[in-house]
């Protein structure tokens, strides 16, 4: 049997200095949680906000699936919508917060003086970000394949920044992956419907397809995508590219542990929630 793989955050490095330490300290001392996913960009930025020895004493929750000891159900029970979030005295906060915020909102010693903190990002262009361009050719196989899933009621549930969710259009190729049900789940992301994908408790993490009323996560293979969907190809599939096999793993054996060494990074507040976008839009790098 496989084993399952489990992702822990990408490591950060540089020394913290005994400010750092203290006000991570006094956060795990107060009974704050900082909810955050492995593959979150903004989260490692947020970590690395204590440097190295200061992120280890954080009182950090894993939330996403298929991340080492997550807690996904104490994230859905605090209604945590984004990454990353802070609770701190009974209070949500959504988004990346500056270490002299997190210093005013826990109370911690005010005599403390910590940097500046960086500019925000740019905000996203008129209506949101695109997902990234997808170049590999389509057939007719993919095509079909797409269109099929479309009328048959499937979805697919990604975001613009999400690396495994382009790989996943890069398999159907330019022509087919316009065809495909997505649905962007990115508040900051072109024509986003996060308001949908919050009201669907199984899309916990991107990609993930709902394929005949039931919820499948992570990268799924053209000829795994047939079968869930009842598709009867007109020709043999093509052969499977070196992409597939990758996403999440989800399984029961024994965990290994694996290191995520590659952060998607959103291009907003580093919050996955709130209004719809409108129209207009404009594109996004990929995750990198």
């Amino acid at each position: 049997e496989q084993a399952a793989v489990l992702y822990t955050p990408p490591p950060v490095k540089g020394t913290s200095t005994p400010d750092q330490i203290g006000l991570a300290e006094h956060l795990s001392r107060s009974g704050a949680k900082f909810y955050g996913a492995y593959w979150c960009g903004f989260c490692l930025k947020q970590r690395a906000m204590f440097g190295a020895g200061g992120s280890r004493r954080l009182p950090y929750v894993e939330c996403a699936e298929g991340g080492y000891q997550a807690d996904a159900a104490l994230c859905e029970a605090r209604r945590v919508t984004g990454y990353p979030s802070w609770e701190i005295g009974g209070k949500l906060y959504s988004g990346m917060k500056s270490l002299p915020e997190l210093q005013r909102l826990s109370g911690f010693n005010p005599a403390v003086q910590f940097p500046a903190p960086e500019p925000p990002p740019p905000p996203p262009p008129p209506g949101g970000f695109k997902p990234p361009e997808v170049e590999t050719v389509s057939t007719s196989y993919t095509v079909a394949l797409a269109k099929h899933l479309r009328s048959s009621g499937a979805v697919f549930y990604g975001a613009h920044w999400c690396r495994f969710c382009g790989l996943q259009r890069s398999l159907f190729g330019r022509e087919a992956a316009r065809q495909l049900p997505y649905v962007e789940c990115a508040a900051d992301g072109f024509g986003s419907e996060a308001t949908r994908c919050r009201a669907a408790p199984e899309v916990r993490a991107y990609p993930s397809w709902s394929i005949g009323g039931k919820f499948y996560s992570g990268y799924l293979p053209l000829q795994e995508l047939a079968k869930l969907s009842g598709f009867m190809p007109p020709a043999a599939p093509p052969a499977a590219t070196p992409a597939e096999g990758l996403g999440i793993d989800f399984g029961s054996a024994p965990p290994v542990q694996r290191a995520a060494d590659e952060g998607c990074e959103l291009p907003s507040r580093g919050v996955d929630g709130g209004a719809a976008a409108g129209p207009g839009g404009g594109a996004a790098p990929g995750c990198k």
